[in-house]
């Protein structure tokens, strides 16, 4: 079911249904973000990226962003105050950006700032 929505998603590129030509993908990255299946995200870029090279960069840009909204910022665990403490000491988006080549590197760096942020939320507690 995964790869047919991917597959899906994919087909579905510069439908008018999406604000960005990228939209179809970008939803299912978020959704699976989301899931926390972070392996999936990486997979289903690498598909996106072999179909659409032309387009490949612009949604590897926006990647941090819904790993930032729909993984790290899920629930109540992490707040926004401390993700800005922490992202601004590191260059964080890179290592997500970069790590996409390999699903299961893409899953252990998420992973491990996932822990980070909340090893510091945990400090920030009262």
């Amino acid at each position: 079911m995964t790869k047919i929505r991917v597959l899906t998603a994919i087909a579905d590129q510069g439908s008018e249904s999406h604000n960005t030509q990228s939209g179809p993908i970008l939803t299912v990255l978020s959704d699976f973000a989301g899931a926390e299946k972070l392996r999936e995200v990486a997979e289903s870029f690498l598909m996106f990226q072999t179909a659409h090279r032309h387009n490949a960069a612009f949604v590897q840009e926006q990647l941090p962003a819904k790993i930032v909204n729909a993984y790290f910022l899920k629930g109540d665990e992490i707040d926004a105050k401390t993700f800005e403490t922490w992202s601004a000491s590191n260059e964080w988006h890179e290592h997500v950006k970069k790590s996409l080549t390999s699903p299961a590197t893409f899953e252990a760096v998420v992973k491990k700032m996932r822990d980070e942020l909340l090893a510091l939320q945990k400090k920030r507690a009262p």
